[in-house]
């Protein structure tokens, strides 16, 4: 009889776990569908150059994606007329320039150069959009559906211009393996794919495109030594 009584309750007790479990999947889904909804609304207004409510455009990452590793939280510059500081969570990694910066292989003139041209590409809306190897810095879309290459906003336009002329200045043959190390943190010898280079070549190609990179920016008046790299992340 105590065993039936037992079995009676764990069914009642699991009954009860399923019915809280499904209230909270539904309470859930009901947040984020206003959630998307207003974040629509943002977009659509960001994209008519309205960036008062530029904040609620940020796609909140799931709890799945913060419960695989340490992440930290970083504020984006934004454009004028912003109300709000736009606000999101990074992965907590140590990327490929910072890694040889601190193993004393890159300069930190050659470190904030690759920085500094990271935090550009990231300013272009690019990312997500295209894979780097085949992004396309102009207006034209050449086929692919409205907001997959053209930039969404002033600010992107004006941060692919900074972009297309860093870009100009690193030799043709090393653009695409500077940026499968830069901006898409490939290791070197994996980025060796991208240049005609033997094994062992690929730290000192990288460097000549860092020092390159970096002539152009102090030739337009970029103080490199106020470009931190200890913070990147």
């Amino acid at each position: 009889m105590t065993g039936g009584k037992s079995a009676l309750e764990r069914a009642k007790r699991a009954q009860r776990d399923e019915r809280r479990r499904v209230r909270d999947l539904v309470e859930r889904d009901r947040a984020d569908t206003a959630r998307e909804e207003m974040r629509q609304a943002a977009e659509l207004e960001v994209r008519e150059g309205v960036f008062v409510n530029l904040d609620d455009t940020v796609v909140a990452p799931t709890p799945e994606w913060m419960s695989k590793g340490p992440t930290r939280k970083f504020t984006p510059k934004a454009p004028d007329g912003t109300a709000r500081s736009v606000s999101s969570v990074r992965r907590v990694l140590t990327p490929v320039i910072i890694a040889l910066w601190t193993s004393d292989k890159l300069t930190l003139r050659q470190a904030s150069a690759c920085t500094l041209y990271r935090d550009t590409w990231e300013r272009t809306g690019l990312e997500g959009r295209c894979s780097s190897s085949q992004y396309s810095l102009t207006a034209t879309i050449h086929g692919s559906p409205v907001g997959g290459r053209i930039p969404m906003t002033e600010w992107e336009a004006h941060a692919r211009g900074l972009l297309r002329s860093a870009r100009l200045s690193i030799p043709a043959h090393l653009r695409n393996f500077f940026d499968a190390v830069v901006v898409s943190d490939l290791p070197l010898r994996r980025a060796g794919r991208f240049t005609r280079c033997r094994n062992g070549r690929e730290l000192p190609l990288l460097r000549q495109a860092a020092e390159a990179l970096a002539d152009h920016f102090e030739s337009v008046g970029q103080d490199l030594t106020s470009e931190g790299v200890n913070d990147v992340g």
